[in-house]
């Protein structure tokens, strides 16, 4: 029984901790979006993105979330993500590098896009996931939470009678 309420402290620590992680990254996103004055957000050299065409099939599907590490040193079949003349993010894989050109092609598309200039670049995408994965991970880990604190809420409140 011991060992069993150890492993529940542990667990709530743990999920504290996360949950404090949490909220501090979210107070750092609002307050570097305020000082940088970026069109994206940027977290420690990364920035994401959320897919919502499918020039990317099957590679990187539509609702997808895209991890973009900020850099410019990329090479032919990377995927990056640029921004184009009009201020529209754009990702898609470099298909030819000629010194500062570049040109990609979304991996679903049949025509090449117009060449981009390497100051375009914001990035390369280091990994992707659905978007509905993330809330299924944060929502099973806030109930987990939630339970427990009620269990433990409970438990008080018998104790008291």
């Amino acid at each position: 029984m011991k060992i069993l309420n150890c492993i529940k402290k542990i667990f709530k620590w743990m999920i504290g901790i996360i949950l404090l992680l949490f909220c501090s990254l979210v107070l750092y996103i609002l307050t570097m979006d305020k000082i940088g004055n970026y069109d994206y957000i940027r977290i420690f050299n990364y920035t994401y993105f959320i897919i919502v065409s499918g020039s990317m099939e099957n590679q990187i599907k539509v609702n997808d979330l895209v991890l973009v590490k900020i850099t410019d040193d990329v090479k032919e079949k990377d995927i990056i993500s640029y921004k184009k003349e009009n201020g529209k993010i754009i990702t898609h894989r470099i298909i030819k590098i000629d010194k500062d050109q570049l040109i990609t092609k979304g991996d679903a598309n049949f025509k090449e896009d117009k060449p981009i200039n390497r100051n375009q670049i914001i990035g390369k995408v280091v990994f992707n996931m659905n978007v509905t994965s993330i809330y299924y991970i944060f929502a099973t880990i806030l109930m987990i939470y939630i339970i427990m604190v009620l269990i433990d809420t409970f438990k008080y409140f018998k104790k008291k009678e």
